[in-house]
């Protein structure tokens, strides 16, 4: 990156850094003033072009002022408007106060139609101490938050360099301490942006903007940015890009069963760095910084580019590449479809009205089709004269590869070794691919991964041949670290065997594959309203939106099954261990998705768990449908991500009678299904009626009751699945059989009154009668003793 590029983007993350300047009333009347005077005091050989930034990044002061033509303050005053999408025209644009006392509010609170009035309290990103819900709640603000967050600043300031690798350690920095910070508090203007998405999407476009006017050789800023602003918000000087992996669900899960924990971890790890790894090699060779990326996780990513003829052949080429790699390495498994829109500050501020979102409907077209149209001709010849690698199949991944004595192939043997790294070390390295290191991971573009610790770092960041590193779950920025990585990477045991030991009752793995319903419609329509219009439809909530979503399933979500609530089962074991950890562990989380296993019973409760605080961190905006499967340990993994996908994809066609129509009470998607298509409810109608209401009446009863077993509900179960008359007829005698005799205790008469009469009711109405066989099925599970094992390995069912 140019030394001017690179003042640009780092003043323009400094631009409103006077905002943690606290003033005795907590009015910051001129935060830009504030910002110039504290840089100056912590680093004072900070370059004069990097403070211009920030004391001259508003129109008014820039026509008043002498810079050169060619100062980067010019085009971090336009950076700055086109990321807060205003455009203040008439009577100029003066600063006004800060007010320290207001919070951030929740991006949450307009999106899908929602008129929320929640904020966030003001603390430092530390996703170890948990992440800010939103909150209606009041909170004293006091000089504390901001003279920490200045002490941070201090820290990173005193290693000033104008290189690429400081620009990497402050852009974390910013995250960590302006990440509940609004961007504004003036009352006419919302404070649901964060000042650090703010300062990173300034930077964003200020990359673009210098890169835009350079390929067309503009280098009077001023006169571009004063004398012809009309034609700088309407010149299409930015690409709108995404990308998107296909083929990684059938990469992670086809795989044996043999050491399937340990292996699915290491290849949804290995792909969610790969991706990592691609964009970083992007804008490396597009000379970027990560302030362009907008979102990424789940395969899928947008970044904002500059729109040069330069930008479009490399991306060209790195999609080429990408994809060539990818047939060499899996043959056809994987594939990389790429698009990009070309767009001006305009239509990025969706002028006019629907510009914003046709961006986006545009790549999703275009991204359609290439995955439709994958190869050339050429490609499909060279498919075809690939050589076998081996005679023989991995046991792992069945593909045909020269094999080492455990008759693994050299990927399946570096991610066998690279599983437990994931969860053991904190950082990630990435060396060419000569550089020898035993059982590397091969990843594009001729490079490869290992993982150590930071001592390992230390030792061979100097090494010829060493690239970028990565550190995992750790907020603050270090120089010799390109980025941090959010990974959901909690676990319990290491084995499907050890998981299904822990179960409650019957010894049983469950897997809970979840999705957030309508997310691409959110990221698209989200935020227009018929009542505001297009007004909250802007590129920073995109990127607030997307990043929040990212803090939930990639840090939130190990905190969540860390400090497990939900005990809707009443389970003995979880009492006698006196903890709240779940015995699950993440096979993926990221993005809007997730895909957990473990002990039938904590994954039931742990996707309670999570669905309940994902509607609390979304106000109720987003919701989330899944299915739950219930297998023995050895059960193919394959049929395993078959089955759970054929049951979350069954949960979100959920809807009441009638709700295609808008309308209020309508309900759909929002709903899990519970091992098999009969088990399909709402969230709300599951822990309510099912958990709530029918399981533990049940569990109420038999807590009570020493002479009916489970012989007893599995006739139950039987006469209920039946619609015949003369079953319900069965069915009333059978519980009149089961009231107590006199003398029995007045305490299990009563029980069994209360057991019974509910009984009668619901066994009257279709949905009662469903919802009471899967509360039966539950409570058996967790009452069932350890079954005897067969000689051939099998579970009696």
């Amino acid at each position: 990156m140019k030394e001017e590029q690179l003042r640009l983007s780092i003043g323009s993350l400094l631009h409103d850094i006077g905002k943690i300047v606290y003033s005795g009333d907590g009015k910051q009347r001129n935060p830009s003033r504030a910002g110039a005077e504290l840089l100056k005091r912590l680093q004072p050989s900070l370059d004069s072009r990097i403070l211009d930034c920030v004391s001259l990044h508003d129109r008014e002061r820039l026509q008043d002022s002498e810079l050169g033509q060619d100062n980067p303050a010019y085009l971090c005053c336009l950076a700055k408007k086109v990321a807060a999408a205003v455009d203040r025209k008439e009577g100029g644009e003066r600063e006004e106060e800060f007010d320290q006392s207001l919070p951030l509010r929740s991006i949450f609170n307009r999106l899908n139609g929602k008129n929320g009035n929640a904020h966030y309290e003001r603390v430092l990103l530390d996703p170890k101490a948990g992440i800010p819900y939103p909150t209606e709640e009041t909170f004293r603000s006091d000089a504390g938050f901001f003279q920490e967050a200045e002490g941070r600043l201090e820290r990173v300031l005193k290693d000033f360099t104008l290189s690429e690798e400081y620009l990497y350690s402050l852009l974390s920095v910013l995250e960590e301490i302006l990440s509940y910070l609004p961007l504004d508090t003036k009352k006419r203007e919302d404070t649901d942006i964060s000042l650090y998405d703010h300062v990173k999407m300034t930077a964003a476009v200020a990359e673009c903007l210098f890169q835009a006017l350079e390929g067309r050789g503009i280098r009077d800023y001023r006169s571009y940015v004063l004398e012809q602003e009309e034609r700088a918000w309407e010149d299409k000087n930015f690409l709108l890009f995404s990308m998107d992996v296909s083929g990684i669900q059938d990469f992670i899960y086809t795989i044996s069963s043999k050491g399937a924990l340990k292996g699915l971890r290491a290849r949804s790890f290995y792909l969610e760095l790969l991706m990592e790894h691609v964009i970083d090699e992007m804008l490396q060779r597009l000379s970027l910084s990560r302030s362009v990326l907008i979102y990424a996780g789940g395969g899928h990513s947008y970044l904002l580019l500059p729109n040069t003829e330069q930008c479009k052949k490399e991306l060209n080429e790195l999609q080429k590449e990408l994809n060539h790699w990818f047939m060499e390495q899996f043959g056809v498994a994987l594939y990389m479809a790429c698009s990009y829109a070309e767009c001006s500050a305009k239509q990025l501020r969706n002028e006019p009205d629907g510009a914003y979102r046709g961006l986006f409907l545009q790549l999703s077209r275009e991204i359609s089709e290439q995955k439709s149209h994958r190869y050339t001709v050429s490609d499909i010849l060279s498919l075809n004269r690939q050589k076998r690698r081996g005679e023989r199949e991995c046991v792992i991944c069945r593909r045909m590869e020269k094999l080492d004595k455990d008759e693994h192939c050299p990927l399946c043997r570096a991610l066998l070794g690279m599983s437990n790294k994931i969860l053991e070390e904190e950082y990630f390295l990435i060396f060419r691919e000569d550089v020898p290191y035993p059982d590397a991971l091969p990843l594009p573009y001729g490079k490869a991964l290992v993982a150590g610790s930071r001592e390992f770092l230390e030792r061979e960041k100097c090494r010829d041949g060493y690239i970028r590193s990565y550190r995992k779950n750790q907020i603050q920025g270090q120089k010799d670290v390109t980025a941090k990585l959010w990974v959901g990477d909690y676990h319990s045991k290491d084995t499907f065997e050890d998981l299904a030991k822990e179960a409650e009752g019957i010894e049983r793995i469950a897997v809970f594959r979840g999705d957030v319903d309508n997310l691409g419609h959110s990221f698209v329509n989200g935020f227009h309203s018929e009542e505001l219009g297009n007004r909250y439809e802007t590129l920073s909530r995109t990127a607030a939106l997307s990043r929040q979503l990212s803090l939930f399933f990639k840090c939130e979500i190990n905190r969540i099954l860390e400090e497990g609530s939900s005990d809707s089962l009443q389970c003995q074991k979880r009492k006698e261990k006196e903890e709240k950890r779940r015995d699950v562990s993440i096979v993926y989380s990221g993005g809007d998705d997730i895909f957990l296993v473990g002990a039938w019973n904590d994954v039931l409760e742990a996707s309670i768990d999570i669905h309940t605080a994902f509607l609390r961190f979304t106000e109720g905006s987003l919701s989330l449908s899944g299915g739950i499967g219930i297998y023995r340990p050895g059960y193919p993994i394959n049929r395993i991500a078959l089955e759970t996908a054929e049951l979350e994809d069954y949960a979100k066609r959920a809807a009441d009678p009638g709700s295609a129509g808008k309308g209020a009470g309508k309900r759909e998607k929002n709903a899990l299904t519970l091992f098999e298509e009969g088990g399909r409810y709402f969230w709300e109608d599951f822990t309510g009626n099912v958990l709530g209401e029918k399981y533990r009446k049940i569990e109420e009863y038999f807590s009570l009751t020493k002479n009916h077993g489970k012989a007893f509900l599995y006739h139950i179960l039987e006469l209920l699945r039946s619609e015949d008359r003369i079953n319900r007829a069965r069915f009333v005698y059978f519980l009149s059989r089961m009231e107590p005799e006199e003398g029995e205790g007045a305490e299990e008469a009563e029980a069994y009154r209360s057991f019974s009469g509910e009984m009668y009711r619901w066994i009257g109405e279709r949905e009662d009668r469903r919802q009471l066989i899967t509360a039966i099925y539950l409570y058996i599970y967790r009452s069932r003793e350890r079954e005897e094992r067969k000689d051939d390995g099998r579970t009696e069912v």
